[in-house]
């Protein structure tokens, strides 16, 4: 099943784990939602696994399977599920996703199996529970700080390379905003085009979208592209989705900067 950007299902699941990221007192806001079949969730948790120390924890969720708890693996991009929470709901109260959490980051049920694997059946009324999760979004907005803004400041640099410094939030609001400056970056056909993501604090399914797109628009220009992110805030969702393997992504401005000796073409 697929749900429209920022229709009301769609909306309808954010604002759903939105509510489980409250359940679980999380500090930051980096979860993903991958809206396009199969639907899926990541939410990173603050705190490692009793059992499983040293490794990143998050909460999983798909439309087959409902939710469970994995871990990051080593430095790879791959997340192992440890233990899954089952049951026939697949959008369970985020009160009983929190105590799920909560148990196996204790070390219980580390290492257990979904007790139901969830047929089309039990997702026939999954895209009308989402929509009525939707509805308590209509009260106005929060009015968002100016901190709390997207900006993208473009810069020239010697060697015919663009950077653009991003900060604040990339989300459906403001996407665009990223996607025309790089547009219009790559349009002027420099050597290299650098998205510098160091000071963004929140990387959404939006904000990902442009940057495939800057990706294929680069391979299709032969213009080099180049990611800078480090933070979990950034990397995670670029691992999660696949995009760090298929993209350049270096740790800092001064690293992506470099060109690769022997190579007369950036990365």
């Amino acid at each position: 099943m697929d749900l429209e950007l920022g229709g009301a299902a769609d909306r309808g699941l954010r604002r759903y784990v939105s509510l489980v990221a409250e359940a679980l007192d999380l500090t930051g806001d980096c979860w993903l939602v991958q809206a396009q079949s199969p639907i899926s969730v990541y939410l990173p948790l603050d705190e490692q696994l009793t059992g499983l120390p040293g490794r990143d924890a998050a909460l999983l969720w798909d439309e087959e399977r409902g939710w469970s708890l994995g871990v990051e693996w080593a430095d790879s991009a791959e997340v192992r599920v440890v233990a899954y929470l089952g049951g026939k709901d697949l959008l369970p109260e985020p009160a009983v996703v929190a105590q799920f959490a909560t148990r196996v980051g204790a070390g219980s049920g580390v290492g257990s199996r979904p007790s139901l694997v969830h047929g089309a059946g039990a997702k026939d009324d999954l895209r009308a529970r989402l929509v009525r999760y939707a509805h308590p979004a209509r009260e106005a907005a929060p009015t968002v700080p100016p901190e709390e803004t997207l900006t993208v400041a473009v810069h020239r640099k010697p060697g015919d390379r663009v950077v653009l410094n991003v900060g604040g939030e990339i989300d459906l609001n403001n996407a665009d905003e990223l996607r025309e400056a790089a547009a219009l970056a790559m349009s002027q056909r420099p050597r290299l085009v650098v998205i510098d993501l160091s000071q963004v604090r929140f990387l959404g399914s939006a904000g990902l979208q442009v940057l495939a797109e800057a990706h294929n628009r680069a391979k299709l220009d032969q213009i080099g592209l180049r990611v800078v992110a480090s933070s979990r805030r950034t990397l995670l969702p670029l691992r999660v989705t696949g995009l760090a393997s298929v993209m350049a992504v270096y740790p800092s401005l001064d690293e992506a900067l470099v060109e690769q000796r022997g190579n007369s073409q950036f990365a």
